[in-house]
């Protein structure tokens, strides 16, 4: 009469590895292990053996899955990088002086219009809420910078002549030249708010402050499409900040080529400029 055996199956070594949580394993093969022994079929020394492998390769998973996970999330591109900021640079240098004819006529007719100083400075928000002073050609009769700043509107009294003029074709902005060479502004990012402004919108604006991880630009995603000009109301403040984040959030070097070569078609087509 044949002896009867205890048939033991061994999994292919192929066979992949089943993700299951170790306190589901080690649970598991408590009871495993309980009924073997008292079968006889294997001693409990080679079943905690097994147990401790297993255990081992589950735990080895988790760790390797969290490293994943954080090389993926540190891969990310960032909009503060050093890339970036040479990028600026350079591109600032040669348009400074393929630009600076402009800067001299433009500075001459600021001074023969009306009377004041060829530039317009005033106190902005920049990375990180950090204040900065933005530069601009003067373009209005007044120099407001304080609690008390009202934004510009279509027949503005306090726009001179030439003033008009520079706002129509942003001209106004070239002196934002020398903000990114002293590294307060980058050429693309979320356009800089008064500081009154920045004070009233971030408590109503939920996620505001997000727009301002970045360096603010002299130009930007939200302004090439179409969110330049006066905010008249909440909603409007809204959908800038919107166009900021996808910014800030999706930032790469070709998006900001691609936003700088939209500007240049905005500019040809000025719109909510005034």
């Amino acid at each position: 009469m044949p002896k009867l055996g205890v048939h033991r199956s061994r999994a292919p070594l192929s066979a992949p590895f089943v993700d299951v949580s170790t306190a589901d394993i080690v649970n598991r093969a408590s009871a495993i292990e309980a009924v073997a022994e008292d079968l006889g079929l294997v001693s409990i020394v080679e079943l905690r053996s097994a147990r401790s492998d297993v255990t081992l390769r589950s735990e080895s998973r988790v760790r390797q899955d969290g490293t994943s996970r954080a090389g993926s999330s540190a891969s990310r591109a960032n909009p503060n990088c050093r890339t970036k900021r040479i990028f600026d640079v350079v591109v600032t240098l040669i348009a400074i002086v393929a630009l600076i004819a402009v800067f001299v006529v433009v500075a001459i007719a600021v001074t023969l219009d009306k009377p004041g100083p060829v530039f317009f400075r005033q106190w902005r928000g920049g990375r990180d809420g950090q204040r900065f002073q933005i530069w601009k050609f003067r373009t209005m009769t007044c120099l407001e910078d304080g609690n008390d700043v009202r934004q510009a509107s279509p027949s503005d009294v306090r726009v001179t002549r030439v003033g008009r003029v520079l706002r129509k074709t942003s001209v106004d902005e070239l002196p934002q030249l020398l903000n990114v060479l002293r590294g307060d502004m980058s050429l693309v990012g979320p356009r800089p708010h008064a500081l009154a402004h920045d004070a009233i919108y971030s408590r109503l604006i939920t996620e505001y402050a997000e727009r301002q991880s970045v360096k603010p630009g002299i130009t930007g995603w939200a302004q090439v499409n179409g969110c330049r000009g006066e905010t008249r109301d909440i909603a409007a403040m809204e959908r800038r900040v919107k166009r900021d984040l996808q910014y800030v959030r999706h930032w790469s070097l070709r998006f900001d080529i691609v936003i700088m070569l939209k500007t240049v078609r905005v500019l040809l087509r000025p719109s909510n400029a005034y």
